[in-house]
Formats: C-alpha cells, structure tokens, sequence
C-alpha cells in the first residue's frame, strides 16, 4: 500500500498512525495528569517522570498532546458525521 507514496507522505501517514494511537489508547497510557503542574518548569526532553519535558508553568507537555489529540480527534468525527448528515 506504501509502495507507490512519496518519502513526505509515508511521514505523513506515520505521523497520523501515531496520533490516532495515543488518541485511542490515550487513557491506557501511564501518563502524569495534564491538570497538575510539576515543580520543574521549563525541563527538557526526557526529564525524570516527563517524556517531552515541561512547559513554563510546569504542565506535561506529552500528556497535553495525548489530551489534545483526543480533543481533535473528536472534532474531526463529528465534523465528517454532521458533514455527511447534512450533504
């Protein structure tokens, strides 16, 4: 199925696969809770307990992505749904 895409595509694809994978088993993940903030804020790549590091205010950025795509995923379907509702 891959064969015949470009190098950008295949990323694309990729990229999608993942995001569809953490909206979906999103809640089965190990993951800190998103509401809560750490006392290291601004921490970098793999800090301890944080996967993306922290923002400013010390907020999970790895589990405001996983909360984010879930968030957009919803949108999306029910977009496409009231979309094909309505056509």
């Amino acid at each position: 199925m891959l064969k015949n895409l470009g190098l950008f595509s295949k990323i694309s694809f990729a990229w999608l696969t993942l995001m569809l994978f953490f909206a979906v088993a999103g809640p089965l993940l190990p993951l800190p809770d998103p509401t809560e903030f750490s006392d290291v804020s601004g921490a970098g790549l793999f800090t301890s307990g944080h996967l993306l590091g922290t923002d400013l205010n010390g907020y999970d950025l790895f589990a405001n992505i996983v909360i984010g795509s879930r968030n957009s995923l919803f949108i999306a379907i029910i977009s496409v749904v009231l979309g094909s509702l309505i056509g």
